[in-house]
């Protein structure tokens, strides 16, 4: 069988590269609002295989077209790749590098097409850019790479390093084998071999990225199901998931049994009708209907039921939902318990309030009175005593004087009992108990 000639292998080469470009098309349309770059790793991919069909119509199509664009095209599509996996990581670089190497090798091309037409240093040139891209793309995904992504780097990190290898090999190659043909495609031998071998590494490429993306899919949705599970399980409050059509609960937070003492185990494929939660059948019932004409539920009250048979009190909250386009329910359940505790505590609390409030209006309505009567004899009786010492007259001053005294005595005694009441309802009286000997005050009582 003869071999196969240099051109047919590259007609292959470039069959695969479009297979890779519609593969990476599908890649993107798949994730590319999700991650950074993916339309550079596509515009790269659609520019090496462009690049690559513009080579094998050399002959067909002018050679400013098919020599130094084509392979400047193919060059720079590498670079648009690093870039592209620069943004996938979220780390920027300098390009001014790239900038001059493509400039550089797009001259050094033109000049050994037009001016002094040399395949040698052409293949050189080639190799020697890859060299210097393979490096950076190796350094990027191996090294520069953050610690917690390099495992999902590593593999395009490890092709990058592949190509290094392979175009250093090509190098030393070429030199050692300076080509006496001068046209591209009459090239045979090992030459098929390295284009062979640029096949497997462009495959190994592309699997490599689609590698890379599925494993930081995977990350994300791990850290994103970590996440949610984390906070579904350490919500204060119970959290149910069911079936919209039979009502069997499927997930069930862990509150549920600091809650109502149920473990989730126990809830799990049972349905709703026959969940023992419910104070009774018709609180469910409504509630079914409620969310069935509404869609959702914002906090019902209804009384529900503990593993013990204890009620509590509890405001559900509920909507529906797909998931894998199956109509789900997630139904919230908060205990107040407590809150109405607190709020008939408050009640009880304002109506003791209140009637402190109209047992001190009626308190200070009777001190009022008996202080009236005291003062309006200290007033009448220093008024008489006023005229009497401007008229001189000593008469009976005495007899007033005591009843003032004991007048004022007895004001005196209204305001220390207010002022006690004071206290006492303030929380601010002292409590200084005596010893008292009982068989001495007995024998005072009956001894009067």
């Amino acid at each position: 069988m003869p071999p196969l000639d240099f051109k047919t292998i590259y007609f292959s080469y470039i069959l695969i590269n479009i297979i890779d470009l519609i593969l990476i098309v599908s890649l993107y349309f798949q994730i590319k609002k999700r991650f950074p770059g993916t339309f550079l790793v596509l515009l790269s991919f659609s520019i090496l295989t462009l690049g690559n069909i513009m080579i094998f119509l050399r002959g067909n199509i002018p050679d400013w077209l098919s020599i130094p664009v084509a392979n400047t095209l193919i060059v720079s599509s590498t670079i648009i790749l690093l870039i592209g996996l620069e943004k996938f990581l979220r780390l920027k670089g300098p390009q001014i590098q790239n900038i001059l190497l493509i400039l550089t090798f797009f001259s050094i091309h033109s000049y050994f097409t037009f001016l002094d037409p040399d395949l040698y240093i052409r293949k050189i040139n080639f190799a020697l850019a890859f060299v210097l891209i393979s490096f950076q793309g190796a350094f990027l995904m191996l090294r520069r790479t953050p610690v917690a992504m390099q495992r999902v780097t590593r593999p395009v990190g490890y092709v990058f390093v592949v190509v290094f290898f392979v175009q250093i090999s090509h190098i030393i190659y070429i030199i050692q084998n300076q080509p006496v043909q001068d046209a591209y495609f009459n090239s045979t031998g090992s030459e098929s071999l390295f284009l062979m071998a640029w096949e497997v590494i462009v495959i190994s490429l592309t699997y490599s990225v689609f590698l890379m993306y599925n494993k930081r899919l995977v990350n994300d949705v791990n850290e994103q199901e970590e996440k949610f599970s984390k906070a579904f399980h350490k919500a204060p409050f119970i959290i149910f998931l069911s079936k919209l059509k039979d009502g069997e609960i499927f997930e069930v937070n862990k509150s549920v049994y600091s809650i109502s003492g149920f473990q989730p185990h126990e809830l799990i494929g049972l349905k709703s009708i026959d969940l023992n939660i419910w104070k009774q059948n018709e609180d469910l019932l409504k509630f079914t209907l409620d969310l069935k004409s509404k869609g959702l539920v914002v906090e019902d009250e209804y009384l529900f039921r503990k593993k013990s048979g204890e009620l509590f009190h509890g405001l559900i909250s509920a909507e529906i939902i797909e998931i894998n386009n199956v109509k789900c329910v997630i139904s919230v359940i908060n205990d107040i318990t407590n809150r109405k505790q607190a709020e008939f505590n408050l009640r009880k609390s304002e109506a003791s309030l209140r009637e402190l409030n109209s047992t001190k209006d009626k308190f200070f309505s009777i001190i009022a009175h008996d202080l009236k009567s005291p003062f309006n004899g200290i007033l009448g009786l220093s008024e008489i005593l006023s005229e009497q010492v401007r008229e001189k007259d000593y008469e009976g001053i005495d007899t007033y004087a005591t009843i003032i005294n004991s007048s004022s005595r007895h004001a005196m005694a209204l305001l220390s009992n207010l002022m006690e009441w004071s206290r006492s309802q303030t929380g601010r009286m002292e409590f200084n108990p005596e010893k008292v000997d009982l068989v001495k005050t007995q024998n005072q009582s009956l001894n009067c």
